[in-house]
Parts: structure tokens; sequence; C-alpha cells
């Protein structure tokens, strides 16, 4: 994506409009804690987010509303970086009522840079190589003779 040619999405809040800015590797780690923190307390479950065609930008939106009450703090923050406000004033609902995080989070994930990085992800999910290092390695076997069957108890 050339930097010269590229127009960063605008969203408009309370009357006024913000546009958000490039996202890079940071985000990502950004999102990735907010994401493993919401899996560690079985409200999201990681395994959805490599599944080949299912990867997709609309699962960032689901995650990051999914992960509003468990990890707002942290995702006030991330939000607020994206339209160049401090997360104290996201905070107050005269600048940001009720549904400004939701037009942030329609307009993130039409974000070229969420775009590109989900096709990324998605070709990553359908490789041969990433279907060998998530497939099992080792195939059960069945009981043999006097091990077939149900097991008595000890």
């Amino acid at each position: 994506m050339d930097q010269l040619t590229w127009t960063p999405p605008s969203v408009e809040i309370n009357g006024k409009a913000y546009q958000l800015r490039r996202l890079g590797i940071m985000d990502v780690l950004a999102l990735g804690r907010i994401y493993a923190s919401c899996q560690a307390r079985q409200a999201l479950q990681i395994h959805t987010l490599f599944k080949g065609e299912e990867v997709s930008v609309n699962m960032l939106g689901a995650t990051l509303i999914g992960a509003l009450p468990f990890e707002g703090d942290a995702i006030i923050k991330f939000l607020s970086s994206l339209i160049g406000v401090e997360a104290e004033d996201f905070k107050d609902p005269n600048k940001f009522p009720l549904g400004a995080e939701l037009a942030i989070i329609g307009k993130l994930i039409e974000h070229e840079d969420v775009l590109a990085f989900f096709e990324r992800v998605r070709e990553i999910a359908r490789s041969p190589a990433f279907a060998r290092l998530t497939s099992s390695q080792k195939k059960s076997t069945g009981s043999k003779g006097k091990r077939d069957g149900q097991t008595p108890k000890s």
C-alpha cells in the first residue's frame, strides 16, 4: 500500500469528523492482548480465528464488541488512539455518546490496513504448512485384545 495514495477512513461522532490513523504491529499486539485476555476468560474461542474462510474483519468487530465487558479500559485506550483523542476524553458521554465505540469499530473493520492484514491471515490459514502445524501429528489407535471395550474403574 502506497503511503501517498492512502486515504484514512473517517467517522463522524457527535457532529465532529475523526480520521482513523494508520495501523501497525503495535495495534496487532494490543488487540492480541485483548483477545487473549478474553479467551482466557472463555469469553471468546481462539480456535475460531484460524478456520480458513472464517477469518474475517467481521470477526475483529465481533471480538471487540464481545470483549467490552472484560477489557473495557484496553478497548477505550485502543479506540481513542485510533481517532487521536485522550482515553479520558473518550469516556465523556457529552463528547462520545453511547454508540461512538460502535461507529469507530464499524470504520475499523473497513480500514484498508485491517483488510490487508486479514487477507494475509487468510492466506496463512489456507496454507498446507499451517494445516500441518495445527493438525494432530499422531492418530489415536483403538484398543486390542483384552483391552478392547470399556475399562474397569479403579
